[in-house]
């Protein structure tokens, strides 16, 4: 049975990676009169039009963000693009660089998060407190349900992911 479960996990994996890398490799980004257009295979358009640019920011990594009004969906430009350095010189006249701000909330407390989820599973599934089970039991799935909420509301993620979130 468990030799199954890996190869299953293992070409779950595969087909993923290979399905992300063909989006990678599609990635268009369209600098038109009035607005910037991200366009990857499999991926909904993301449009932002100039008027709507909150932030640009430089990552430490070199990774520029650009965020528009919904914060959820920003467009990110990868340091393997073509012609980087005019594309920093087209959004710095668009919108000046903003200094980069501290880490998310949700990127700060990852681990403790994770290391809750893994209390609050193992609880359901030791605990013999119905009281105990029952909240734990209610964490997680709220949890789960803010989770898969902000999966659907990424424009970032692909079709395919969001349906099987």
């Amino acid at each position: 049975m468990i030799p199954i479960l890996v190869f299953f996990i293992a070409l779950v994996l595969f087909r993923s990676i290979k399905r992300l890398k063909t989006a990678f490799e599609s990635y268009t980004l369209t600098v038109e009169e009035d607005q910037l257009i991200r366009e990857q295979l499999n991926i909904p358009p993301l449009i932002i039009p100039f008027h709507e640019i909150k932030s640009i920011q430089r990552g430490e990594k070199g990774i520029i963000k650009i965020v528009g009004a919904r914060k959820l969906s920003p467009i990110l430009i990868s340091t393997q693009i073509e012609d980087l350095d005019r594309i920093i010189a087209l959004l710095t006249k668009i919108h000046p660089f903003d200094d980069l701000p501290s880490k998310p909330l949700i990127s700060r407390v990852k681990w403790p998060l994770i290391l809750l989820l893994m209390t609050l599973m193992a609880c359901v599934g030791l605990s013999e407190n119905k009281l105990v089970v029952g909240i734990s039991g209610l964490l997680i799935c709220c949890i789960l349900l803010w989770s898969l909420v902000m999966i659907q509301l990424n424009k970032n993620i692909d079709k395919r992911s969001k349906r099987g979130s």
